[in-house]
């Protein structure tokens, strides 16, 4: 096995849980390796600090996979993956539920993300059949699949699997062969059509890898119907780590108008409304977000005169809010991230305190307030000192009721800060 050797001193945020060596905390490489190989990281002292995927072309040269000596094979991304199910099993109905199986280093699979959606084809759906060789994977139609209870009776699984490490795109086939066998999906789709792809020198890629795909799938979240497209959405087709989040919303809501800045598919005016929101308006930039969400209220039976979508760009609606004094009881503000490097954290603050200020501005007297980020970069203690700065130039009072974090099927592994990226707080202005 080629052994990566460490500098001095550079061993200690593996040892309190980091996954990652980068390359310029490599002292040498002693042996031979070829790019997405399995090598030893050890200490300046020759002390095992694990095994894992190199990568020469990255700045991230090592992922750590494993703290032992396993042998690093379809076998053991099994068993990885076994106990990555078993994880959410305690916390979902996983038999009718969707739910993220795998996520990434915080399952100790790097670089590895599966999301499992349980849903029925929408109507009029197009099926698109496999598009990538992984496709010749078939199953026995009469196999129980080996890893969970079968999906609940209506209901079928669909697989949406994003590979972002070197090592792990190239077990690729391997863990589609995998997933058909512990969960008897429908269809897997990837998502490799992200450009953070390229830093680990992979291409993106997108497509059908087993089973016939149709165009649309319905899910269901919290007795919500909601339409996924698992090729055309963004990341997987759905944001899954706000699932906890929204139904949060339930104590607050109750009789009070709501916006919903930042809508995309509408999925926290759904919630608002499922929890008896007097009415919403929901706003998003993107035109087709806003003909989703419409779509999305039409399936669930909205009545038209409770909720107003429009395509805008929020930053420019909240001052116009602002200056028209137009107020509401609930203000929901779920951004895309604004900064996905350190050097833009302090734009990322600007951006942030600005909607959250024209938020609580407009909010009623003793009104809610739930503001989320999306960006690792801007952490906890950033993101609340920034709703502190925020409320004292609006001359409000900010009682924080909830501080809350992403769903529980996207763990945080300790030491390793990257895996806590979604803050989500609830607060009341005064």
């Amino acid at each position: 096995m080629t052994r990566i050797i460490l500098k001095r001193n550079e061993d200690e945020r593996i040892l309190a849980g980091h996954p990652w060596v980068y390359d310029n905390e490599i002292d040498r490489v002693e042996g031979e390796c070829s790019p997405g190989d399995v090598v030893d990281v050890e200490s300046a002292r020759k002390e095992y600090l694990g095994r894992g995927f190199i990568n020469p072309a990255s700045k991230i040269r090592v992922r750590i996979v494993s703290r032992g000596k396993d042998g690093i094979d379809a076998g053991f991304l099994k068993r990885r993956l076994r106990e990555a199910i078993a994880l959410r099993e305690r916390t979902y109905d996983i038999s009718r539920e969707s739910f993220r199986l795998a996520f990434a280093e915080a399952d100790f699979l790097p670089g590895l993300v599966v999301d499992v959606y349980a849903g029925k084809p929408a109507a009029g759906s197009v099926s698109l059949p496999v598009s990538a060789p992984a496709g010749s994977v078939s199953r026995d139609p009469d196999a129980r699949p080996s890893g969970i209870p079968p999906a609940a009776p209506g209901v079928g699984r669909y697989v949406s699997l994003q590979t972002m490490s070197l090592g792990m795109d190239r077990f690729k086939d391997d863990i589609v062969r995998i997933l058909v066998d512990l969960l008897d999906p429908v269809a897997i789709v990837e998502r490799n059509d992200a450009p953070v792809r390229a830093l680990e020198g992979l291409p993106e890629a997108k497509g059908v890898l087993y089973g016939t795909l149709p165009g649309e799938i319905i899910m269901q979240e919290h007795g919500i119907s909601v339409l996924v497209d698992l090729l055309g959405g963004q990341k997987t087709g759905y944001f899954l780590d706000q699932r906890d989040n929204r139904a949060a919303l339930e104590p607050y809501v109750k009789g009070l108008n709501v916006l919903d800045a930042f809508c995309h598919t509408g999925s926290f005016a759904l919630h608002a409304l499922k929890y008896g929101a007097a009415s919403v308006t929901a706003v998003d930039i993107s035109e087709a977000a806003v003909a989703m969400t419409e779509r999305n209220a039409a399936l669930n039976g909205v009545d038209p005169a409770k909720i107003e979508t429009m395509a805008a760009n929020v930053f420019d609606l909240l001052r116009t809010y602002e200056r028209r004094k137009r107020k509401f009881g609930l203000v929901v503000l779920d951004p895309p991230a604004f900064t996905k490097n350190r050097a833009m954290v302090e734009a990322a603050y600007r951006g942030y305190k600005d909607i959250n200020l024209r938020a609580i501005s407009i909010l009623e007297k003793g009104g809610f307030l739930v503001s989320c980020s999306c960006s690792h970069y801007f952490g906890p203690d950033r993101f609340l000192s920034m709703l502190k700065d925020a409320a004292c130039d609006a001359d409000r009072p900010l009682r924080i009721l909830e501080q809350r974090f992403q769903a529980k099927d996207h763990p945080v592994l300790a030491g390793y800060d990257e895996s806590l990226y979604l803050k989500c707080i609830i607060a009341q202005a005064m």
